[in-house]
């Protein structure tokens, strides 16, 4: 169970991570959280595949706006085949729908091979969105798009303290009938630890140590010292 971060730590992150996001404009407020649509605790990042479309501005300007049936931001952050990052939104987004709760539990444990995928479980609410924009003319991503889409994964991962590659997950092991992203997602994942090194750790909220329960003679002495003090500066 995780806060999910903000959209400023998200992009402070992803630039530590060496990536160059390109920012739309309200990216940061575009969001489908709202009464009844709420957005966390997180559990992980999801990652989908989009196209075919004809050109990337296009799949862009489209996953911001979405339509009347699915409104957008349809994901947060998309990466296009030339590795280049899109911000597009944050919060809540449509592009997980319902899923398997069990994979849910399974992912909050980071726990596998995972069941499988099913129906029913909000996953919009629980899973950050990760898009790979995809021609449609081959099976295959380009490397670097792999290795940016692994890198984002990583940096959102690296965010929070007990999430590791194994708290990354692709549509089609969350919802049955998905087929994306096309290829394997151990792989993926593999991908995604690859990229651990040198990314800065989650920074964990400083709890104070409490002070032992102070004894009877302790305040008494105390007591004492005040009353001194205060019978010299009326003397």
């Amino acid at each position: 169970m995780a806060t999910p971060i903000t959209a400023g730590t998200a992009l402070q992150r992803l630039r530590a991570a060496g990536l160059a996001p390109r920012e739309y404009d309200g990216w940061r407020t575009h969001t489908r959280t709202a009464q009844g649509r709420p957005w966390g605790p997180v559990h992980g990042v999801m990652v989908h595949h989009f196209g075919p479309y004809s050109t990337v501005s296009g799949a862009v300007a489209y996953a911001r706006a979405g339509s009347v049936e699915l409104p957008g931001p349809l994901y947060p952050i998309l990466v296009a085949p030339d590795g280049a990052v899109h911000m597009v939104g944050w919060g809540r987004c449509n592009h997980a729908g319902t899923g398997s709760g069990a994979v849910l539990q399974a992912v909050k444990a980071e726990r596998y091979p995972l069941p499988k995928p099913g129906t029913g479980t909000d996953g919009n609410r629980h899973f950050y969105g990760l898009c790979l924009i995809h021609p449609g003319d081959r099976d295959d991503y380009p490397r670097v798009q792999l290795d940016a889409a692994a890198t984002v994964a990583a940096a959102l991962c690296r965010a929070h303290t007990k999430w590791s590659e194994l708290s990354v997950i692709g549509h089609k092991e969350w919802q049955a009938g998905k087929p994306d992203p096309v290829g394997s997602m151990n792989a993926f994942r593999r991908r995604v630890r690859s990229c651990w090194s040198g990314l800065p750790p989650a920074q964990e909220s400083a709890v104070p140590t409490p002070r032992p329960p102070t004894s009877t003679n302790e305040r008494l002495a105390a007591l004492e010292r005040r009353v001194t003090a205060l019978e010299k500066g009326a003397s």
